[in-house]
């Protein structure tokens, strides 16, 4: 399994206990949403997660979920597919590249 809060932090230095309060928060909206859509009667709740919509049928005693990706997503997950390329290790090397370039500048 693949923990992207770890990842996330790896990249981008926020604090790993950072990114999993705010994973907590959207834990208890996601809970508040599914309370607030049942006291209207509604059995299926559609949340925009920004990477897609999670679609939760909350009509019986068990969830049943459904997520569809965003087109942004989804465009991004067939280019990767199609061409073997990671996006991630792509913005990775162009860091990486950007950093080598800038300190052989300070150099001269």
């Amino acid at each position: 399994m693949y923990d992207i809060l770890k990842d996330i932090h790896s990249l981008t230095q926020i604090k790993e206990v950072v990114l999993k309060s705010i994973s907590s928060i959207i834990e208890d909206s996601v809970c508040h949403y599914i309370l607030e859509s049942i006291s209207l009667d509604e059995d299926i709740i559609e949340i925009d997660f920004g990477l897609g919509i999670l679609s939760i049928n909350a009509s019986s005693d068990e969830l049943e979920y459904k997520f569809v990706p965003s087109k942004r997503l989804e465009k991004k997950l067939l280019k990767a597919i199609n061409t073997n390329t990671s996006p991630l290790v792509s913005n990775i090397e162009k860091k990486l590249n950007q950093k080598i370039i800038n300190t052989y500048k300070e150099l001269l």
